[in-house]
């Protein structure tokens, strides 16, 4: 299969889904993940690792995550705002494939990463190899 011209990356599961009031059920987000992914959505940022007290909304981050991980040619990606959240998101899914954070100098983020003992190869961009 050539590859594509343009990579749309799905954020309505994080962006969209922050602003709604209620509780978006978890089988709905999976049903309309696993719906994007038919639709050959490949890349999709499926949550956010933030306290559940700051938006309820992701509190079930982790089956979503995991649920997202098993699908087919499917590039995962989750927000972590900062270091704590980081942590969250290694505890919870060691196997996420990238994790995408806000926008942080290089120098200060590196040296939080390797104060909070995060592993090695967790980058800016995300994880490497």
């Amino acid at each position: 299969m050539p590859e594509p011209d343009v990579i749309v990356r799905e954020v309505g599961f994080r962006d969209g889904l922050k602003n709604v009031a209620t509780f978006f059920p978890t089988d709905s987000k999976i049903a309309w993940m696993t719906a994007e992914n038919e639709a050959r959505v490949r890349e999709m940022q499926v949550c956010s690792f933030v306290p559940e007290k700051v938006f309820a909304q992701f509190r079930d981050c982790t089956e979503v995550v995991s649920h997202a991980l098993r699908q087919p040619d499917l590039v995962v990606s989750a927000y972590v705002p900062n270091v704590k959240g980081a942590q969250r998101a290694f505890e919870r899914l060691v196997e996420i494939r990238e994790i995408v954070e806000r926008e942080l100098p290089d120098e200060p983020l590196h040296s939080a990463i390797a104060a909070a003992g995060l592993p090695k190869g967790f980058t800016r961009a995300g994880l490497v190899d």
